[in-house]
């Protein structure tokens, strides 16, 4: 990620964004668990299309996020712009990727496969 001072304020933003994403992650895992069949909004186009593309927003998002922060800055609004554009561009360039390099290749493997 990004690198700044470690100060208070930016401890309590780590402490609470990690919970932020860990909770829902858990309950996720939850419901999954629990679950006889998958529920419905697990299926939604949404989440099947980031699915989808997760792994170009993998790939994507670090260097989006670090060339976009070169320019702006990581702390501060600079921080906030630069993570936000990334995030947005990451989903574009993902998708992207995934139409003209995954796709392509997947096609390509069956090939290789006996």
């Amino acid at each position: 990620g990004l690198r700044e001072a470690d100060t208070t304020s930016t401890l309590v933003v780590k402490i609470v964004t990690s919970t932020v994403a860990t909770v829902p992650a858990i309950g996720l895992v939850a419901a999954v668990a629990t679950a006889s069949a998958v529920p419905g909004w697990l299926t939604s186009r949404a989440l099947v299309y980031f699915g989808t593309i997760s792994y170009g927003l993998y790939l994507w998002h670090a260097i989006l996020d670090w060339t976009i922060g070169q320019a702006t800055g990581t702390t501060g609004v600079g921080g906030l712009l630069a993570g936000s554009t990334s995030a947005i561009l990451a989903v574009g360039v993902a998708t992207l990727s995934y139409r003209f390099i995954e796709t392509p290749f997947l096609q390509r493997r069956d090939r290789f496969t006996p």
